[in-house]
């Protein structure tokens, strides 16, 4: 049996961003313990340490920066990027940069930038997924709202294949929330959870290998971490304790792709929510939700329709909206004067 097949897919070679903290300005608030989706910060001596770093996880920090977005203090910075150096999973993107709309020399600092831009420009920007949300109920008049500007996406052929959910039950939310949890935690179990000897792990690494061929987008490290937190944690509520939720269904007879069509109406209510200084995060676990009958008709979700995907709304606890710095995707230029093809 060749060597190839028993490369290792759950951990290819990874270089991980660095989780610095300035200990004299940290106020052990736990904010960014909290919001860190892959939960791999602790508190120790009242400081955050990242526990990659300390032996505890596989997974080191992604370079989301949510933990920069949070602090308060601004103790918090957080270094380098996220990058997959060979296999499969080998990284694409290039160097992170703050955002450059008008082409300076060097991307000017954001509070210098904001005044020139659009309000939507703003909102693009500076939005963040947020996990730290008040028990503040949201008034249904203010999700009808956000609701209505996703009603006004683009859609193929003008087929308009969404259908949406809102839910601020709150027994109906954990229910969801544990029962898709239940669902997916086998995922991480063939990641995280460590034990059975050499052979055991042999098998798993075999098992997330030709998996991972099957279904390329469902194992990558970083959801495998995700899923073990979503499923494992008993601090960690799926749905991260929001007051709401909007499940985003399509129609499978949709023109094209229904899933495009779905996600354009889903970011218009992101962006309707940040403007109205609401939080928001995508939650993609409901999707198993499919798998669970008795709960898919409790819902009412019925054919021709299917879950999509989920997003938390709320009042968000603390600062998160904020500009940061993203990894710069390659782009090819075909100019008018025919001077192309250009690569940056």
């Amino acid at each position: 049996m060749s060597a190839r097949l028993f490369d290792d897919r759950r951990y290819p070679r990874t270089s991980f961003a660095r989780f610095v903290v300035d200990p004299e300005k940290c106020n052990a608030c736990r904010k960014c313990v909290d919001t860190c989706p892959g939960q791999l910060l602790k508190l120790v001596d009242d400081v955050p340490v990242n526990r990659h770093e300390t032996g505890e996880s596989a997974l080191g920090c992604i370079g989301c920066k949510n933990c920069f977005a949070v602090c308060p203090e601004g103790a918090i910075d957080v270094r380098g990027q996220y990058r997959v150096e060979e296999g499969y999973y080998r990284t694409t993107l290039g160097a992170p940069a703050f955002p450059n709309p008008f082409g300076d020399p060097e991307a000017p600092p954001f509070e210098e930038l904001a005044p020139k831009l659009t309000p939507v420009e703003r909102v693009i920007y500076q939005r963040r997924s947020v996990r730290l949300f008040k028990k503040k109920a949201v008034p249904e008049a203010i999700l009808r709202r956000v609701v209505e500007a996703g009603r006004f996406a683009p859609s193929q052929g003008n087929c308009q294949p969404w259908r949406f959910v809102v839910i601020t039950d709150r027994a109906l939310l954990d229910r969801i929330g544990e029962e898709c949890g239940r669902r997916v935690a086998p995922v991480a179990g063939m990641y995280v959870r460590s034990g059975g000897g050499a052979l055991r792990e042999r098998l798993k690494t075999l098992a997330v290998n030709a998996l991972s061929r099957l279904t390329p987008n469902n194992f990558d490290q970083r959801l495998a971490h995700g899923i073990d937190t979503v499923a494992n944690d008993e601090r960690w509520d799926m749905f991260l304790h929001a007051p709401a939720l909007i499940l985003v269904l399509g129609d499978k007879r949709g023109i094209g792709e229904p899933l495009i069509d779905c996600m354009l109406a889903a970011h218009n209510v992101v962006l309707a929510a940040h403007s109205l200084e609401l939080g928001t995060c995508y939650v993609g676990f409901v999707k198993m939700i499919e798998t669970l009958p008795e709960l898919k008709r409790d819902l009412g979700i019925e054919w021709p329709f299917k879950v999509m995907t989920s997003i938390a709304v709320g009042w968000p606890r603390t600062r998160a909206d904020r500009a940061v710095a993203r990894e710069r995707p390659r782009v090819t230029w075909f100019p008018a004067d025919r001077s192309g093809p250009r690569e940056e």
